[in-house]
């Protein structure tokens, strides 16, 4: 009997594909180490690949594969480590002390060969795609289930990043990771504190000018980080069930605006795949509509086709009961996924929205243009409007209207505006294509790589990464550079430049934000004047550019909450 009690206990103890502890067993490893009060260090390990694997090869295979990374994983590691299974092909590796920057790193560069390992599994040979999450014991969490949910928080943000394979929790922030960090923080108070709005972007028709719609654009207003726009929030609200709560709000708010125009015009809202899985999701939008006395062809619901999910048969569903509401429903950022044209065939939508990815410049790209015009024809033999996003450029727009696109949306005709703004435009009726003008400074006669920190945040002293930036003109007070990270503007935020020389950062104020198409910002910001920092910025100017390398910080986390 105790033969039996032993083994019994030992199988509830073990993952039975690879016989190493399971997260019971490890998370209470991890649990007595925290009641010894030494210092220890967790690494989460992903090899990214069960999914697919799965799916493709089946599960035996899988389960081959699992077996087959942990054994090459245990030859890399120091002999006091201790491995336990996560979850899929996640696992936690548990080294009962601490180690400093310098160790983390070599032992991360040496498990991040397995992502150039062949793994032979049955007949294939398959690779790995690491990433690697480091929390330390005990700056990063006292407890078990913290310190384990920080180095998988740490191993999801190495995953995101291009190139990189593995994070520390803390002690490598930068600025985008501090702001990403209050953003998830602050969520929830924010839409109970009525911190969410709404910016409307027209819809124009391409000839007359004619406002034909709009789309809601959700902002929001961050104490500390000014506008944050939803490319931010959503990815982050999308982590929990926040975004369910934000997608009912944004469904109230524009039926709430719509009935109080006077013009009508339909309006589009962005609605992640995930939203479809609720159960009923349609009840609330038609609920919403009826209180409010909307016709619900003025509601169009705009799905990114990136994001919709694998089960066709329920996405089907979902499209048909909207449809079946007389909801519109376009396709969002058209054209950049894997299965464009499937989604055509498969799902009932009205609307395609080509991607400003293929817009930009496509008067000076012979593809772009062929894609276009291929996507017209399709749009056309289906029945289906086609709107053009993101033009921004008169040439662009003249070639557009040569195709044949009717119904353009872009900074050529407007930007994003308030609802008064947006009323008043209404009121018009027609908006002018007018390429904007954004004033610069003299231009240097070298672009310098420097990076930009923070030093206080809410009248706190904090240290925190650095990010990458690219100046590229200043003049009187004011200097000009490139970045990223969306940073607020004439905030309370003491912002400073680090150059590449070694010597200390200049203290500025951002003035002036312009977001670009490429995914970057433009600033512009004033700063003090000095004979020596002028010198300073002159002889980085006649150097090679050599790369700003990203500075250690210190564990924020504690400074900031």
């Amino acid at each position: 009997m105790k033969e039996q009690q032993e083994e019994i206990w030992r199988l509830a103890s073990l993952d039975p594909i690879t016989n190493m502890p399971n997260r019971e067993s490890i998370t209470e490893s991890v649990y007595h180490l925290t009641r010894k009060r030494d210092p220890f260090t967790l690494f989460s390990l992903s090899f990214n690949r069960i999914a697919e694997i799965n799916h493709t090869f089946g599960y035996e295979l899988g389960d081959e594969w699992r077996v087959a990374t942990v054994n090459q994983l245990i030859r890399l590691l120091p002999k006091d480590a201790m491995l336990g299974h996560l979850d899929a092909d996640n696992v936690l590796i548990v080294l009962p002390r601490r180690m400093e920057d310098p160790e983390v790193l070599a032992l991360g560069k040496k498990l991040g060969t397995l992502s150039t390992h062949r793994f032979r599994v049955d007949v294939y040979d398959l690779f790995a795609r690491i990433s690697i999450g480091v929390s330390r014991y005990p700056e990063d969490g006292v407890q078990a289930s913290e310190l384990i949910k920080h180095a998988c928080i740490a191993m999801n943000r190495a995953d995101k990043k291009i190139g990189a394979q593995l994070e520390l929790y803390s002690s490598q922030m930068d600025i985008e990771s501090l702001k990403r960090y209050e953003l998830l923080r602050d969520m929830r108070g924010a839409l109970q504190n009525k911190e969410f709005y709404l910016m409307y972007q027209p819809k124009v028709n391409a000839w007359t000018g004619q406002i034909v719609g709009a789309e809601a654009l959700m902002r929001w207003t961050h104490p500390t980080w000014g506008s944050i726009s939803p490319a931010e929030f959503i990815p982050l609200a999308e982590e929990s069930s926040l975004h369910l709560e934000l997608t009912n709000w944004l469904i109230e708010e524009v039926c709430r605006y719509l009935m109080t125009l006077p013009k009508k015009v339909p309006i589009s809202i962005n609605v992640s795949a995930k939203y479809l899985y609720q159960e009923h999701f349609e009840h609330v939008i038609e609920d919403t509509l009826a209180r409010h006395h909307i016709p619900a062809s003025y509601l169009e619901v705009e799905i990114s086709e990136t994001s919709l999910l694998e089960d066709a048969q329920q996405i089907t569903q979902a499209f048909e009961r909207l449809n079946d509401l007389g909801i519109p429903i376009a396709f969002d950022d058209f054209g950049k996924g894997y299965s464009s044209l499937a989604y055509l065939q498969a799902y009932s939508a009205q609307t395609i929205k080509i991607d400003r990815v293929f817009a930009h410049n496509v008067n000076q790209s012979r593809k772009a243009q062929g894609i276009i015009r291929s996507l017209l024809l399709i749009a056309e033999e289906f029945g289906m409007n086609v709107v053009v996003e993101g033009v921004e450029m008169m040439d662009d727009l003249l070639r557009l209207r040569e195709f044949g696109c009717h119904v353009i949306q872009g900074f050529i005709f407007s930007r994003p505006l308030k609802e008064s703004e947006f009323e008043q435009a209404l009121e018009a009726g027609t908006l002018t294509p007018i390429e904007e003008y954004v004033e610069t400074l003299p231009s240097s006669s070298r672009l310098i790589h420097a990076g930009i920190t923070i030093t206080r945040l809410r009248n706190r002293d904090v240290a925190v990464g650095t990010s990458p930036i690219v100046i590229m003109r200043r003049g009187f007070k004011a200097i000009a550079f490139y970045g990223s990270i969306r940073l607020p503007v004439d905030s309370d935020l003491s912002l400073v430049i680090l150059l590449d020389d070694g010597m200390a950062p200049f203290p500025i104020q951002v003035k002036r934000l312009t977001e670009l198409a490429n995914g970057l910002y433009q600033y512009e910001a004033s700063y003090e004047q000095t004979v020596e920092l002028e010198k300073r910025l002159t002889a980085l100017e006649s150097e090679k550019p050599r790369g700003f390398t990203i500075q250690k910080a210190k564990d924020l986390i504690d400074q900031t909450d």
